[in-house]
């Protein structure tokens, strides 16, 4: 008799929702569900899951298909929920992994060029002391992914056309090279050092992604290109579809070289493009991914750390393995051909999935606040202390002024002192550029060169992302928030 009840309530219903013109909503009692949600589900797109992804919200259809009413999903349609239009919003915690990826990077190449005897001195360059110094180019690494994580896991629906980013990646860029090189002259001017002009110096400031004065920028760009490809492809694709092609290009790339250390399939641009895939699946099917604690990326980094300490240690020193394997001596630690960063990558993901998985508060407060205002300026951090003309002389000067702390545990706190201090000093001018050059030049380029060329291009200029840096939805690692741009034609 209920049952009954029920068909007629649904019947009267749909003939209302018909003569008013628009459809009922479906009903998702229980008693509904155990009869009609084998055959007609809804999907609501804006229902976010676990860890920040969309996921499908089975409701039931519980009306007659009339003229109007909602329709089952196609199978395209039913492989991943693409996110409604403005519910991505700037992040604290992919703002604050960030911070830590940039930490990491900044890390990376104070333990590369420090001058302690345990990294100059060849008498111990197979000793552990100089392996567990080596170990902060994996922690640079595993920033690095971090960096390429955050980026898919926001551009990951993106199939906008990427010339606005890749204008405003190179005017950011070219920012920071072309005046790195300037101040360069003109304390050599000042202080009376004679400095000889090279054209190619001058090409690679005025050009750094052409002459790859950075070569995350130059692969990055690279990778800006494909991404609206990769993500057409990847919306055609099945789950399982998508995860075999992630795992063949993960093979090719990063598994490859610990088979046959002679392989040559490795490529910076190949790096971050299978990176990229990576972070595209934990946005597309977060369900997929397993359940990670904090616990569990703890371990993760200690087994990937001690893993890469092992083989870094076993790699300096003679052995019957490298030789006919080909290996290099930093095959786990480095990126660069004859190199994998398989163990980085696993490491970076297991805390990417945390994050993605982790509540996130409601209320923001003024430690999210900071998190948001400093996080713009990370990529300032690495254009200045990576420029090819402040490089050397940054890290000569400061080991000249501060000699090599004597122990173990004191060479680990000294630098991390150091590190974190030079870290904040960066910041403070990365800021001050940001906001006095980098902005107003982008605004301007986006009025004048961008929207003009946009219009002409695809008969509509792209909307401007507000609240944005121009690092974030234009050019670099982007941490929530999009443009709303012209679908790449």
């Amino acid at each position: 008799m209920e049952y009954v009840f029920r068909q007629s309530r649904r019947k009267i219903v749909s003939q209302e929702a018909s003569h008013l013109g628009t459809p009922p909503q479906p009903s998702c009692d229980r008693g509904d569900d155990s009869v009609h949600e084998k055959d007609n589900v809804v999907v609501n797109a804006s229902s976010p899951s676990v860890g920040g992804g969309h996921a499908p919200v089975r409701a039931v259809d519980t009306y007659p298909r009339a003229a109007g009413a909602y329709r089952r999903p196609t199978r395209a349609q039913g492989r991943h929920i693409r996110p409604a239009h403005g519910q991505d919003r700037r992040d604290w915690r992919y703002e604050f992994l960030r911070i830590v990826a940039m930490f990491l990077i900044l890390a990376s190449h104070y333990y590369g060029f420090n001058n302690w005897q345990v990294r100059t001195d060849p008498a111990l360059r197979g000793s552990w002391g100089n392996a567990v110094n080596a170990l902060g180019l994996w922690a640079g690494q595993v920033g690095v992914v971090l960096f390429v994580l955050i980026s898919a896991y926001f551009l990951a629906y993106s199939t906008s056309h990427p010339l606005p980013r890749l204008i405003r990646l190179w005017v950011q860029t070219a920012v920071y090279s072309v005046g790195t090189y300037v101040v360069f002259l003109l304390i050599a001017a000042l202080t009376h050092h004679p400095v000889e002009i090279h054209p190619r110096d001058i090409l690679t400031a005025v050009f750094p992604i052409t002459f790859q004065a950075y070569w995350f920028v130059s692969a990055y760009f690279v990778l800006m290109l494909f991404v609206p490809f990769i993500n057409r492809l990847l919306d055609t694709l099945t789950r399982h579809q998508a995860f075999v092609l992630t795992g063949l290009v993960v093979w090719v790339v990063f598994i490859w070289q610990i088979l046959n250390g002679r392989s040559m399939y490795w490529t910076e641009p190949l790096y971050l493009i299978g990176v990229y895939l990576i972070g595209a699946l934990i946005r597309r099917y977060p369900q997929a991914m397993p359940r990670i604690r904090w616990w569990g990326v703890l371990l993760t980094f200690v087994v990937t750390a001690g893993l890469t300490l092992v083989f870094t240690h076993g790699l300096r020193n003679p052995n019957p393995v490298a030789g006919p394997m080909g290996w290099s001596i930093e095959l786990f630690n480095r990126e660069q051909p004859h190199s994998t960063q398989i163990l980085e990558i696993l490491a970076a993901a297991s805390l990417f999935i945390c994050v993605t998985q982790s509540h996130k508060p409601q209320r923001t407060t003024r430690w999210h606040d900071v998190v948001l205002t400093v996080a713009p300026a990370t990529f300032g951090v690495y254009l200045l202390h990576n420029s090819p003309m402040l490089e050397q002389r940054l890290w000569s000067v400061l080991f000249a002024v501060t000699p090599e702390p004597q122990g173990p545990w004191r060479k680990l706190i000294i630098s991390l002192l150091q590190i974190t201090v030079l870290y904040i000093v960066l910041l403070a001018v990365s800021m001050l550029i940001l906001r006095l050059i980098v902005r107003p030049l982008t605004r301007w380029t986006d009025q004048h060169i961008i929207r003009p060329l946009m219009k002409r291009l695809t008969g509509s200029a792209p909307a401007v992302a507000h609240g944005q840096s121009e690092a974030q939805g234009a050019a670099m690692p982007a941490s929530g928030g999009g443009a709303a741009e012209n679908n790449f034609r």
